[in-house]
C-alpha cells in the first residue's frame, strides 16, 4: 500500500484529499481504496470538472514525435485498418469537451456521431458543433441504440466497477462492432498514481486480464503511444493473431513511485516543463519551490495556470527545469530543447 499526499484531479486541479493505493497480490492490479469517503470526493471533483481548461477545451499537442500531434487523431490512425470508412454508427463514451468528436469529424465525416457523458455541461455546444444524432447522460443501460464503433478514451481508469461498466459497453456493440479503449500505462508512467480520480492503474497484463472476461476478441495494435495503452475489443470482429500476449509486468511500481516522491522532496527551486497531470502534481507537491511553468504548446504559452504565466520552453531559462517524464521522453526533450538545465 502507498499513501499519497497532495494528489491532483485528472483535469490538473489541486485537491485537498489524500489517497491510498493497493496492489492485488492475486491479479497484480493497482487500485485506489474505494470507500464512501473516496466516492464522495471524486463526485465533488466531477461536479467542477473542466478538461483542457487552459486550451479552452481543445486537446493538447503531444510532442513525442517529429511533428506534434493530438492523442485522439493518433488513436484513430493506429486503429484505422479496423475501422469502417463507410457510414457507421459511432458513439464517444465519456466525451468531456469533445476532443474525440473533433478527431472523428476530421477523419470520418460520414459517420453518424453520438456522445455520452456523466453530465450535460457540454451537451448543447457539442450537439450543435458536431451535428450529433444523440447525446446521452448518466446510466449507459438506458441507451437503446447499438453502435458500430465505440470509443472510451481515458474513461476506464475512472470507473469504480469495471466489470459492470464493460458489460454495459458490450451491450451497446452492434454485430461486428468494435470498441477502441485507451488508458494510461502505469508501467511506463508511475506519475499516474498521483491522479486522485484515476481509480484503476493498468498495465497491459492487468488490462488484458480484465477485458478477456468481457469480450471474445482483444487486440493490442503494434504501434502504441508513449505512456498509454490502446486496445481494440469485439465479440465478432476478427483481429490479426498476435505472436505474443502482453507480458506481465513485475516491476515494483509503487516502490518506484515512492522513490520519485523522495526525489521531489530534495529538488531545488525550479520550473517544470508541461502543464499536464504529472507536471501539475509536481508543482502542487513542490509548493513554494515551484517557480513556474514552461511549455512547448503554442496554445498554452502566455496563459495563466495556478496563478503563474506559462512561459515558452524554447527560450533560455536561468533556473533549472524539472522533467517528470520517462527517460526516453527526457532524452527527446533534451534533444529538442538543449539550451536549458534539466533535472530528472
Amino acid at each position: 500500500m502507498l499513501h499519497i499526499n497532495k494528489p491532483i484531479a485528472s483535469d490538473c486541479r489541486n485537491v485537498s484529499f489524500t489517497a491510498d493505493i493497493f496492489q492485488c497480490q492475486h491479479c497484480q492490479h493497482y487500485q485506489k481504496n474505494i470507500d464512501a469517503h473516496y466516492l464522495n470526493n471524486i463526485n465533488e471533483i466531477y461536479t467542477h470538472y473542466r478538461p483542457y481548461s487552459v486550451q479552452n477545451g481543445k486537446e493538447q499537442l503531444n510532442f513525442t514525435a517529429d511533428i506534434p500531434f493530438t492523442r485522439c487523431s493518433e488513436i484513430l490512425k493506429i486503429s484505422e485498418e479496423f475501422l469502417p470508412h463507410a457510414n457507421a454508427q459511432f458513439i464517444d463514451i465519456g466525451t468531456g469537451s469533445g476532443v474525440m468528436l473533433e478527431a472523428v469529424s476530421q477523419r470520418y465525416s460520414n459517420w453518424t456521431k453520438s456522445a455520452h457523458d456523466v453530465s450535460g455541461d457540454y451537451q448543447l455546444n457539442l450537439t450543435q458543433k458536431y451535428n450529433l444524432a444523440s447525446f446521452y447522460k448518466g446510466d449507459l443501460s438506458k441507451i437503446d441504440h447499438r453502435f458500430d464503433i465505440i470509443t472510451l478514451i481515458h474513461v476506464l481508469e475512472h470507473i469504480t466497477s469495471p466489470p459492470q461498466f464493460l458489460d454495459s459497453i458490450n451491450a451497446l456493440l452492434s454485430n461486428n462492432g468494435i470498441a477502441v479503449i485507451q488508458v494510461p500505462n502505469i508501467a511506463e508512467n508511475e506519475w499516474d498514481f498521483s491522479i486522485y480520480d484515476h481509480v484503476s492503474h493498468f498495465t497491459k497484463h492487468t488490462l488484458k486480464t480484465l477485458l478477456d472476461q468481457h469480450f471474445k476478441n482483444v487486440f493490442f495494435p503494434i504501434k502504441q503511444l508513449n505512456k498509454e495503452i490502446t486496445v481494440l475489443v469485439s465479440n465478432t470482429h476478427t483481429f490479426p493473431k498476435q505472436a505474443t500476449s502482453p507480458i506481465k509486468n513485475e516491476q515494483p511500481l509503487l516502490e518506484s513511485f515512492n522513490l520519485k516522491i523522495q526525489q521531489l522532496k530534495k529538488l531545488p527551486a525550479c520550473h517544470i516543463l508541461g502543464t499536464g497531470p504529472a507536471a501539475s502534481f509536481c508543482a502542487h507537491f513542490l509548493g513554494e519551490k515551484f517557480l513556474g511553468w514552461v511549455d512547448e504548446d503554442p496554445l498554452k504559452i502566455g496563459k495563466v495556470m495556478a496563478n503563474k504565466t506559462i512561459q515558452d520552453a524554447s527560450e533560455l531559462h536561468t533556473s533549472p527545469i524539472f522533467l517528470p517524464y520517462p527517460l526516453s521522453q527526457v532524452e527527446q526533450i533534451k534533444n529538442r530543447l538543449p539550451q536549458n538545465n534539466y533535472i530528472y
